[in-house]
Parts: C-alpha cells; structure tokens; sequence
C-alpha cells in the first residue's frame, strides 16, 4: 500500500494481517504486515491533540472535474480528439488505453500476483490513480461520455462554434453538473434539515449605517453592505456581509418567519463595524482559544513553561479571558480525538463537572484538577479518579459489568485492544 505522496522524512507503518488470509498468508503464519507509508502532510499541524494533521492538496481544491481534465495541459491535451470538442475514445463510450500515450498512471501491483502487470492495459484519464479506485474510475467514465453527449449537442446548436470553443462549453458544463450534485446531494437539498430544540432564541446584530457608509469611503475599502452577526446560545456565532440594505430586509424578514414558525424569539441590535467583528465569536477565534487553553492546562499540569503557548496574539488580558472560558463536552471529545457519546468521554467529562446544575460544561480549573491528579497525583489519588468515573450514580460501588465496560472503553482512548480471550475479571 501507498500515500499518493510521501511525507517528509518518509514515516513507514505496518498494518497486521489476519491469520491464514487467503491472500496475504497463505501459509498461515501470522506475522504478515502490509507497509504504509504516510502521506504528506502541513508541518505546521499535528503537534497536539488538538492540533491533527492536516493533508496538503497538492493539485486542486475546486470542485473542477480534474480527475476527468487534470491540472495540466499537456495532460489534457493528450485526452482530446481536436475534433467537435470531444474527447478521445477508444471503444465507443470509454477512454483509450495507455498504449500510444504513455501517460504515467499509478500501476500498483496486484496482491494475487505480486509483480507489475503491463500499463497500456489502462484506461487515460485526468487523474493518475484513476484505475485503481473503482470510485474514481465510474465517476470519471460517466463525465467522459457526459462531456462527449455535451460536445455533441453544442456542435448541433452552434455549428459555427471551433472545436476549442466546444470543448470549453462542454467542459463548463460538465463541471457545473458536478458542482450542482456536489453541492445539492442525492436529495435535492443544499441544506440540512434544521434542528431548533435547544435554540430557545438567537441574536441579530447589524453593523450600523453610520459605520457603513464612512467605511465605503475609506481608502482602500471595498465593503459593499452590511455586516451581520447571528448568535445562538452555545453555538458559534455566523457572521455575513451582504451585498446591499435590500438584501438585509430580506434576511430579517426571513429570519423572523422561521423563528416564528418553531416558537423562538429574536433580538435585535446594531453595532459599529470593528466592534461587531471583534465581539464575534467564530469557529476560527474558538479554536485560537481552545488551542491556548488546552496549552496552558498542559503547561501547568507536567510543569512545563515550554508547553505554554507565547504567541502574541494572546496579551495578558485576554489570556485571562481564556482562563476563565468554559469547554463543553463536544470540545473535550475533539480534543482528544473521540465523539462526543463514547463512554470514556462521558466518564471522564461527569467526573471533571463538579456542578450538577450544569454539567454541560466544565472550567479551567475543573479541568487542570483532574488532568493534575492523572500526572502528579498519588497511586491512591489516581485509583479513586478511576472509581469516581465508573461510579456514575455516586453509590460507593461499582459493578464488575460496569467496570469492565470502562476498560473496554480504554481501547479507543489509548489504542490498546482488549479482546474476549484477555478477560481478567472470571475469577
């Protein structure tokens, strides 16, 4: 097995093969490992649990049909027939084989034979790994003949039209197409059904017209209308710029309707442009918080000045600001890499919410208690954290089913697999 592209320096894992796999250990050894590679990834990620790797997309992040077109154009020209705008067939409805091209396809080797097999026996498409996902490989057959059914239909309307100018209309078509089923699903919708049960009531505010128009008459400023900030209890806030005052209109009356229709409220205000901006508090500004949380309670937990975080962007007020934030469960289970409904998560966040009024969310505080009892703590200490996670009712006792569903709840916390045979809890 393979990354498309390999990290940097190169990282080699090994994936354990099942005992007596009819290909991969025929002999029935059971010390077969596949080899994998890891792909490449931003240097800048993955340098805490809060911080995961992020894969770098090396080709295009356009919802473009490059695994039909490709990104480059020697590529794609080796795809054209130059005739009609249609693209190059060998049997009718499918792309030709790599024997006249030699465009250099990914040809891995399969596992029933173990050596490569002759690479002219592909199909020429955009993508280099086009033949060896079968995903890939049906989608691009089906924009391949949408393209040449476009070109075709062109050529019938605009008879006029050169084969570039018809292979670029059929191109933008099938690109729309995709984009459209993209973007719109198998149901029709581009929207999720909305779910209202906790929003009791949300927060509008709208940049003042004051503020509007002297920014439209700033040096340099381009701001076409105002900008709005939705807010709702415990949830990131949403902020829009909209193009003019009619469309604001038209979203307040919107909104109104809807919140109307499920029972709701909304409030209303109006604020300077600077003032609403900064006051937001977006998915992007939790994040920078969270990630200085979480660096800060790591800091002082293993009494590590390094691991706290120095940016400038947090001063000494609003580091204090961040200390006295709150991390709700969903936050919690991201941060360790979890959902949000696994029991380890759960456990650990009821044991870390002291307050039963509101256990939804937990403090700074709350927080570095139970991460400094797991690092500096006593084996007592420890021993008494584990029960307080298992004791769910706080009945003094736990059950011995109970606790080795906790244990077993381990397995993804820490990645140790405990299977039937290991069960330490017969006697």
């Amino acid at each position: 097995m393979q990354s498309t592209q390999n990290s940097c320096p190169l990282e080699m894992h090994k994936i354990p093969v099942e005992r007596c796999d009819p290909v991969f250990d025929k002999a029935c050894e059971g010390k077969t490992d596949i080899p994998f590679t890891r792909a490449k990834y931003d240097k800048t990620t993955g340098h805490g649990l809060n911080s995961p790797r992020e894969q770098i997309n090396e080709r295009t992040s356009w919802i473009d049909a490059s695994f039909l077109y490709s990104t480059q154009e020697p590529w794609v020209a080796a795809l054209r027939s130059f005739e009609n705008g249609t693209m190059l067939e060998g049997m009718a409805g499918y792309p030709p084989f790599n024997g006249q091209h030699h465009i250099p396809l990914i040809n891995p080797p399969p596992p029933q034979i173990h050596r490569l097999m002759n690479p002219e026996r592909l199909f020429i498409l955009g993508d280099p790994r086009i033949n060896e996902n079968p995903g890939l490989l049906s989608f691009g057959l089906i924009l391949f003949r949408w393209h040449n059914m476009q070109a075709r239909r062109l050529q019938k309307e605009f008879p006029s039209w050169t084969d570039e100018e018809l292979f670029q209309g059929a191109r933008r078509l099938v690109i729309a197409t995709l984009q459209l089923r993209v973007l719109k699903r198998r149901s029709g919708g581009v929207l999720r059904k909305l779910d209202f049960k906790e929003v009791h009531a949300i927060g509008v505010t709208v940049t003042r017209k004051s503020a509007r128009s002297r920014a439209l008459h700033a040096a340099g400023m381009h701001v076409r209308g105002p900008f709005v900030c939705i807010k709702t209890p415990k949830h990131y806030d949403v902020v829009l710029r909209l193009p003019s005052e009619q469309h604001w209109a038209k979203l307040r009356v919107a909104l109104s309707v809807c919140m109307r229709k499920h029972g709701k409220s909304m409030t209303e205000d109006e604020a300077d442009n600077d003032v609403l901006l900064e006051a937001a508090e977006t998915k992007d500004k939790r994040q920078a918080k969270l990630d200085h949380f979480f660096r800060e309670a790591y800091s002082r937990a293993f009494n590590m000045p390094q691991l706290s975080d120095h940016t400038t962007d947090f001063n000494t007020y609003a580091s204090a600001q961040v200390m006295n934030m709150t991390l709700t469960k969903a936050e919690f289970a991201e941060a360790l890499g979890m959902r949000a409904n696994d029991l380890f998560v759960q456990r650990m966040f009821a044991c870390m919410a002291h307050d039963a009024q509101n256990d939804t969310t937990v403090t700074f505080q709350e927080f570095l208690e139970v991460l400094r009892k797991f690092t500096q703590g006593s084996l007592r200490e420890k021993l008494q954290l584990v029960f307080d996670m298992c004791d769910r009712n706080r009945e003094g006792r736990v059950q011995r089913q109970e606790f080795c569903e906790f244990v077993k709840s381990l397995n993804m916390a820490a990645g140790v697999k405990i299977g039937q045979e290991a069960s330490v809890f017969n006697t």
